[in-house]
């Protein structure tokens, strides 16, 4: 199953905002091409036995046990800045590169233009769905990987303007939380995507776990044989 596109941001129609794609994966394999931007939250809490198992990242459930935990708020808002950063890097190559020659081509007002990407006419990412490599250390609970875009000359505005990876171990719990958390958070200039490669994966069981699961049943059966042989 391929990936899953889980909204848009509410901008007008034929908008010339550029787009701030997140997406949120598994370890392996890396994403192709390499975002921009790139977190690894695995050091993050895992979601308690009975939530992975019955929940994934886009699931109330998990993300309200998300929202209540203080290392994802924290991790969650480190990211932002450093998304932050990047964009109004990529806005300015967008202002000069793209919007001028638009606004000159098109015979549409600049400022018309420039006022509708960048005084937040975009809105945060809404719907109504139940919502190691080398790494610089971006702040607790994450590791960062980035590399800011040199030039935006041959940017268009049908292709991303930033692209951010967000990735957990599997890709189906933390990475998507976080990456709806912040989809739906203000982004003022930006149409706002987020895309979820793994959520459909399905946990592979390690054969260690396997190997204490039947220790433990086997242990359970020699208690319960004892219990009946001193009774």
């Amino acid at each position: 199953m391929g990936a899953v596109l889980s909204g848009l941001a509410k901008t007008a129609p034929n908008s010339q905002l550029p787009l701030l794609l997140i997406t949120s994966h598994g370890e392996k394999p890396p994403l192709n091409p390499p975002p921009q931007l790139q977190f690894d939250i695995r050091s993050l809490k895992t979601p308690p036995r009975h939530i992975c198992d019955t929940h994934n990242g886009m699931s109330k459930c998990l993300q309200d046990w998300a929202n209540a935990d203080p290392g994802f708020i924290s991790c969650r808002d480190a990211i932002r800045l450093e998304i932050q950063l990047a964009a109004k890097v990529t806005l300015d190559g967008y202002k000069k590169n793209v919007l001028k020659p638009y606004s000159k081509s098109a015979g549409v007002d600049k400022d018309t233009l420039c006022q509708r990407a960048f005084m937040g006419e975009a809105t945060p990412r809404t719907d109504d769905k139940e919502t190691t490599p080398d790494t610089d250390k971006g702040g607790d609970g994450y590791a960062l990987s980035h590399e800011l875009p040199e030039s935006t000359s041959s940017f268009r505005p049908s292709e991303p303007g930033l692209r951010v990876g967000i990735n957990c171990l599997i890709g189906r719990h933390r990475s998507v939380a976080m990456a709806e958390a912040l989809a739906n958070m203000p982004w003022p200039g930006w149409e706002v995507q987020v895309e979820h490669r793994d959520v459909w994966k399905k946990c592979r069981k390690s054969k260690k776990t396997d190997k204490r699961r039947d220790r433990r049943s086997r242990q359970d059966e020699n208690n319960v044989r004892f219990e009946e042989g001193m009774g």
